[in-house]
């Protein structure tokens, strides 16, 4: 089991490297903007026993005690058209953003890359993320500038949005949440002890809602780590480390689906005009490819293999002499020509 001792030593080796990285002359900046020189997000690296079988795509929000995005960070509004009048009335946008904006002005990739860099944060209701998704597309929505809520637009407060972070189900087995920043040109150790204790509360928060906001709960957490934006050369910095027992799962696996029963039709035909010998070769190589074992369930013969290397080339190099042969006898045609 992990203690508070850990996160923050973790979190100390990550902060630690951040400065260590932004005064070293010698380190490549592969970074695109001039502010991620100096300003280093932290993540909470988390590898899952088991993937989850149904991923979704709409975030989970989650409120933590301090701010994960400077206060100071401009802040945009996505919304409906319908709901600007309702939501305007709420003065910490800097700007509100239409989905019918997005979707009818910002058409290509580059200027939805322009809109990202346009404002630090953007904000929008869960309900709504769908949407922006869809409009906006990866290039929009993955930048970790997307923050969801389920406050209402026109009611939510600008530190309850910098102080939310979020959860997306992974594809694979591992995700990266955000839990805070430092400014890497102030290395007093003040200032690093008292961050490095509000990125540990952030964990904390963070875990705290893993039972109702990560795919088969805390249960499911494999390792915890902290670490850097990639490109900073810092490994996983692990606090906590998990095993399953043998053969245990952490979700149940899909039942088998039962087969279309269009496609058990065709294939009961196929196979019995393949006994008839109705069945050419043209025909076959039309044929939808099936799996050995579905071709055993479907009572299918097996497909041979393909024959050895040995035959191959000896068909090339036959092949290669007759079109000698060939070439030969016209040259030799063209000859008593002349």
């Amino acid at each position: 089991m992990f203690t508070r001792e850990r996160i923050e030593k973790a979190v100390e080796i990550a902060v630690t490297h951040g400065y260590k990285s932004t005064h070293d002359p010698n380190q490549k900046r592969k970074d695109l903007f001039d502010e991620a020189l100096t300003t280093h997000r932290v993540y909470l690296v988390i590898i899952l026993h088991n993937i989850p079988p149904e991923p979704s795509e709409i975030p989970r929000p989650i409120l933590v005690t301090h701010p994960i995005f400077p206060l100071a960070s401009t802040l945009s509004g996505v919304i409906e058209e319908k709901d600007i009048e309702l939501i305007k009335t709420n003065s910490i946008f800097n700007k509100l953003t239409t989905i019918e904006e997005i979707r009818d002005v910002h058409l290509t990739f580059q200027m939805r890359r322009d809109l990202v860099k346009a404002y630090d944060v953007y904000a929008c209701n869960t309900s709504l993320y769908q949407q922006v998704l869809k409009y906006g597309g990866k290039s929009f929505t993955c930048k970790h500038t997307i923050v969801c809520t389920d406050s209402p637009m026109e009611a939510v407060s600008k530190e309850e949005i910098m102080c939310t972070t979020q959860l997306r189900d992974p594809r694979g087995n591992n995700l990266s949440i955000k839990i805070g920043y430092f400014n890497a040109t102030n290395p007093d150790e003040e200032v690093q002890k008292g961050l490095t204790a509000k990125i540990a509360d952030n964990v904390l928060d963070v875990i705290k809602s893993f039972d109702k906001t990560l795919p088969g709960g805390f249960k499911n957490c494999k390792l915890l780590a902290i670490n850097l934006v990639p490109g900073h050369g810092l490994p996983n910095v692990p606090f906590y480390e998990s095993v399953l027992p043998k053969n245990e799962r952490i979700f149940e696996e899909h039942p088998i689906r039962p087969p279309d029963p269009l496609d058990t039709a065709i294939r009961e035909l196929y196979r019995d005009m393949e006994e008839q010998g109705m069945i050419d070769e043209e025909m076959k190589a039309l044929e939808p490819r099936m799996s050995r074992r579905e071709r055993e369930r479907a009572g299918l013969p097996r497909i041979r293999g393909s024959r050895s290397k040995q035959e191959q080339s000896a068909d090339v190099d036959k092949h290669i002499s007759d079109k000698d042969e060939n070439s030969n006898n016209s040259d030799n045609e063209e000859d008593d020509s002349d």
